[in-house]
Parts: C-alpha cells; structure tokens; sequence
C-alpha cells in the first residue's frame, strides 16, 4: 500500500508539473512551413483542449498538428495527452518518438522519467493481466473435474441402484 500511494503521489506530481509546462510553454517550433503553419492552429486547438482537461480532444490534435507538421516535439504532446488519458502503450511510444525525434530534447531527463515508469507500469499489468488468465485456466479446470467428479457419482449411484434393484427382483 505504501509503494501505491508513494507512486500516486509521484504521478500526481508529475501531471501538475506536465500541465504546467504544457500551459506556459509551447514547444519552439521554429521557423514555420505551410504544413507548419496548418499544423500550428491544431497545436494551438490541442492546448487548449487540454488546458480545458479535454485529454481526448487535445491528443486527436496533436496528432492531427503532428502529421501535418512532422516536428518531433509534438511527440510530447502526444504523449502527455495520452497519459493523461491512461492509455499507456500510446503514452510511451509518443514519448520514445520525442526523443528519437526532437533534435534539442528540453525535456529529455523529464521524458526519460516517464518512460521508465511507464515501462514498469506497463509490465505490472501485464503481470497482472498474465495472473489473471492462469487463475482463470485454473479455475476453470477444478470447475470441470469438479463436474466430471458429480456426474462419475450419480452414474454410480444410479448402476448401482439399478444393480440393487434387479437383485431384489431376482431374489
């Protein structure tokens, strides 16, 4: 329970510090293409989708400023609004593609944080996921040996009522 809410308190921590840095800072993107200038108005739609806690919103956006832009540090945003959104997997490949991508990462030590958190979390549930299926398999199995066994019984409860009964008839 301790490590749980230790890990809360980290992730809250963490989105206070995103939201903030998402609210103040834009990331620099430099001298505008056309593309760039088409991609800015859905980064901007992003933000402020997200400043408005519309993580879903915010994220088609990103990606919709991103595919027009190609500016690695959109990736981040991506990643952000993803998480927010708990969708992990999206999360981390965002964040992966911001670093491999973006050629001056600022948030590179921030980026690299979440990444590994992320990669734990993702291995948790896995885990957990994993557990799950074998007890299930598990239970399963002792629910038809458990049926097999009943049904074993009263056949032999039944041949041997039956064997009984032409006994006494025979008698």
């Amino acid at each position: 329970a301790m490590g749980r809410s230790s890990g809360n308190a980290l992730r809250w921590a963490y989105l206070c510090a995103v939201t903030l840095a998402l609210c103040t800072a834009a990331p620099a993107l430099g001298q505008e293409t056309p593309d760039d200038a088409a991609g800015r108005e859905y980064f901007e739609r992003g933000r402020a989708a997200f400043a408005n806690a519309d993580y879903e919103s915010a994220l088609v956006y990103f990606r919709h400023a991103y595919r027009l832009s190609r500016r690695g540090e959109l990736q981040y945003n991506i990643g952000v609004a993803a998480d927010r959104l708990q969708r992990e997997e999206e999360a981390l490949e965002a964040f992966e593609h911001y670093l491999e991508e973006s050629r001056e990462p600022t948030r590179e030590e921030e980026v690299r944080e979440r990444i590994a958190a992320l990669q734990q979390s993702i291995a948790e549930r896995k885990a957990t996921e994993l557990a799950l299926e074998e007890a299930t398999i598990r239970y399963r199995v002792a629910q038809e040996q458990s049926a097999d066994t009943s049904r074993l019984r009263r056949s032999t409860l039944i041949g041997a009522s039956a064997l009984a009964a032409v006994g006494v008839a025979g008698v």
